[in-house]
């Protein structure tokens, strides 16, 4: 049984930096300034018909659409990624600063930040396999180039920042999968592991040294992997009961949430959500969420999606997607989760 949650509200999280959240339901931003305990309307993005067909949750678990990402863009605005396009909104006022531009292939995984660019992975499903490619925007979001571009690929699965450099994971059949660093903005392309399914990830956290990833196998067993920076060595350190697509970095500990698929491995009907104390060595199940009735391949597959941003107060957040909670949004406190590991 899962610790209660300390919050929950009707609206799906993007964005926390400490006490300033920014969340969604359908294609409406909402957002708290006191983390979470009171909410205010800050836009609602002009998507026509399918922003109005997005005010119902089946409806966007249908059309695979809403807002996808919110990251801080130039001074007091937004970078959304939502409904196809790119939006770049006022923090004031929720005015549009610039006109909206088109998301190049479907809805990217993730959407970094560094040394004040923005950074997104060419996602679709490529069954021709025609080039992927890398996008950046100097602009805050405004305008897009492309930085690179992977060949013999099916789709990039994130780009991701840490420090000065940008780490990029692409996937799927074995020799498409890797993972892959660069450190010079794009001008080389260094791939550090790749060529078989272990090396299928998506998310990636960082410590000291090393680099922990869940690995996206429908097919196979799937297990939380360390990759050791100086060696490449990659270690499987935990088994856990699906694909992971989403992690995070919470307070002193990671997070990686495992995914319910329709696979041929098993008919796992919970997504879970595994910790481990940035100085421990153990992975533990703290939270799982129940798939619901509706059909995964229709209605999407059931996951826990991690806001971006900083969670450094007392709360984790995360949002259920077609498990119980469906796209609500809720914060558990660190201490009630350390009790649930220590009892597990």
């Amino acid at each position: 049984m899962n610790p209660r949650a300390a919050y929950t509200i009707d609206a799906r999280l993007h964005w926390i930096d400490t006490d300033i959240l920014i969340a969604s339901r359908g294609a409406r931003l909402v957002q708290s300034s006191d983390a979470g305990a009171t909410w205010r309307q800050l836009t609602t993005l002009p998507c026509g018909t399918s922003g109005v067909l997005s005010r119902s949750r089946i409806a966007r678990r249908l059309m695979r659409s809403g807002v996808y990402h919110v990251v801080p863009g130039l001074h007091n605005e937004l970078v959304v990624m939502a409904f196809g396009q790119v939006f770049v909104v006022s923090t004031v006022d929720g005015q549009l600063l610039a006109a909206p531009t088109p998301i190049h292939g479907s809805r990217p995984l993730a959407l970094a930040k560094s040394a004040g660019n923005l950074y997104y992975g060419e996602y679709h499903g490529n069954s021709q396999r025609g080039p992927m490619r890398v996008f950046r925007s100097h602009d805050g979001g405004r305008n897009w180039e492309v930085v690179w571009t992977f060949a013999g690929i099916r789709h990039i699965h994130t780009v991701l920042a840490n420090e000065d450099e940008i780490w990029v994971t692409t996937g799927d059949l074995d020799e498409e999968c890797g993972i892959w660093v660069t450190r010079d903005e794009f001008r080389t392309m260094d791939r550090i592991v790749g060529g078989e399914q272990r090396y299928r990830a998506v998310q990636l956290l960082f410590d000291q040294g090393s680099v922990f990833y869940g690995t996206d196998a429908p097919n196979s067993p799937n297990y939380i992997c360390r990759l050791d920076r100086r060696s490449g060595v990659v270690e499987r350190v935990q088994t856990v009961e699906g694909p992971v697509f989403y992690g995070c970095i919470a307070g002193d500990c990671m997070y990686f949430s495992t995914v319910c698929e329709p696979t041929d491995i098993g008919r796992n009907r919970e997504a879970g959500v595994w910790q481990r104390g940035l100085h421990d060595s153990n992975w533990v199940r703290v939270l799982s969420f129940q798939k619901d009735i509706w059909p995964m391949r229709l209605c999407q597959y059931g996951q826990v999606v991690f806001p971006a941003g900083s969670m450094s107060n007392a709360l984790l957040w995360l949002s259920p997607m077609a498990t119980e909670h469906d796209q609500n949004s809720l914060a558990f406190r660190f201490a009630d989760l350390r009790r649930k590991s220590i009892d597990c």
